[in-house]
């Protein structure tokens, strides 16, 4: 459906660099200072049929805003440099049968927001780490980027630890130390890197590209001059190998996966605060449930990303997504660039947390190239992961309940998923809000 005649070509808004002002406050020694022009999106509230002609929209000689078509259903985006308040007046009184929503990625209360850049190779292309922009991450590292104290697991088909974005990332084993899982001791020697769950032994090696593209979005090393950044610059990340090399899994390898998880933290180590599972199952595992539940109340996070079925798990149940109960389970759908629903996510209105960028990331990896784009919920729920390990090295002192809180009651909220009852509340991941509230937090906490 056209929702708009004369449909402009999108035109990427241009950043200018400017140099520190006093009123920003930060230890890097770059910022970066953008243009953000008012950003409209006029959806149809009809799937077919056309809109009525704008005489007003025609008083301009010139229109003073670029439109382009956007997500299903002749959704169209309009940015402009006229106020939010005057694009959203002429286009609800000239055009019939449609919802006008304000992009709260562009909205701000200042035309000039302090933004915090790596100097990684990704942010030197043009517009090729939107999924930055659209979760403020940058705005959010002016607060700090990641701390290696904080240990983020990655349960999943291992971690690529030699690859030169990631290695002083990832979790190596300084001095042996001796865990139970499922009954068994295993030792893990100096030099290793994780558990496997599919051997038995802390021998976790990279069995395909899935856990180093998930890792890469946790915590690639940012400022290194160098390939991409992750949410966290500065991150631990533990590899613990469940995936084979097709990618498969069963839900007996997942309990031990995650007990060793939780054993880890008996150790005077750095303690997990999160752990990413960026895979699926459709049986129920009360075995699996239960040991999810034991990993909860060692405060921890739990990110699960909801599947890639395209269909309703608050009715077709995908799991651990859809153990809805686990008090500090997030779900995770993916979204387009433009922030609508990637059309093979998982969604469900009570099942489904918020939704973050999983469109074509460009993530590390290891067989084909060192780097490659990664799509799905796979890489929209370690965005939700590296943005609660970012949160506790901020706020340290904060419980796992008290972070998967502050992510869910600080995100954006975006009309066309909660009216399509696709994400509870139509949340979206805004690493910004959450960090401000942080700081809140820790003013309240530490006032006299």
């Amino acid at each position: 459906m056209k929702t708009l005649t004369g449909v402009f070509v999108f035109v990427v808004a241009i950043a200018t660099v400017a140099a520190a002002q006093d009123g920003c406050k930060t230890d890097l020694r770059r910022l970066l200072y953008a243009h953000v022009p008012a950003r409209i999106i006029v959806q149809p509230l009809f799937r077919f049929g056309s809109p009525p002609e704008s005489k007003e929209l025609d008083l301009f000689e010139h229109r003073p805003w670029i439109a382009t078509p956007v997500g299903p259903d002749g959704a169209v985006v309009i940015d402009s440099d006229l106020p939010t308040e005057k694009l959203r007046e002429l286009f609800s009184k000239s055009l019939r049968y449609v919802r006008i929503e304000e992009d709260p990625y562009i909205r701000a209360d200042c035309r000039r927001r302090c933004r915090v850049l790596p100097n990684d190779e990704v942010f030197k292309k043009s517009n090729k780490h939107w999924w930055f922009d659209r979760i403020h991450a940058p705005e959010a590292w002016a607060h700090g980027h990641g701390d290696r104290s904080i240990v983020a697991a990655v349960i999943d088909s291992g971690i690529w630890s030699s690859h030169t974005d990631l290695q002083r990332n990832v979790f190596v084993t300084s001095c042996d130390f001796d865990v139970e899982v499922d009954g068994k001791k295993v030792t893990c020697k100096a030099g290793d890197s994780g558990y496997n769950s599919i051997t038995g032994d802390c021998a976790s090696t990279a069995l395909s590209d899935h856990g180093t593209e998930v890792a890469g979005i946790i915590g690639a090393v940012g400022d290194n001059g160098e390939g991409v950044t992750g949410v966290n610059w500065a991150v631990t990340m533990l590899p613990v190998t469940l995936l084979d090399k097709g990618d498969g899994a069963c839900a007996s390898r997942a309990v031990k996966a995650l007990e060793f998880v939780r054993k880890f933290n008996d150790g005077k180590r750095p303690r997990v605060r999160v752990v990413n599972l960026s895979w699926s199952m459709d049986d129920k595992s009360d075995t699996l449930e239960q040991e999810l539940r034991r990993v909860a109340d060692e405060n921890i996070v739990i990110v699960a990303s909801a599947g890639n079925r395209a269909r309703d798990i608050d009715g077709a149940p995908s799991f651990p997504a859809s153990y809805t109960s686990i008090p500090t389970l997030i779900a995770v759908s993916s979204s387009t660039r433009h922030r609508f629903m990637l059309p093979e996510s998982n969604y469900g209105r009570l099942s489904v947390q918020i939704a973050a960028p999983g469109e074509d990331i460009h993530t590390t990896a290891f067989q084909l190239e060192p780097f490659l784009d990664f799509s799905q919920t796979s890489a929209a729920a370690p965005f939700v992961t590296g943005a609660i390990a970012l949160l506790a090295s901020q706020c340290p002192d904060m419980s796992g309940k008290e972070l998967r809180d502050l992510v869910l009651d600080h995100s954006d909220t975006l009309l066309r998923l909660r009216f399509r009852r696709h994400v509870s509340h139509g949340r979206y991941l805004n690493l910004k809000k959450a960090s401000d509230a942080c700081e809140a937090w820790k003013r309240r906490r530490n006032a006299p």
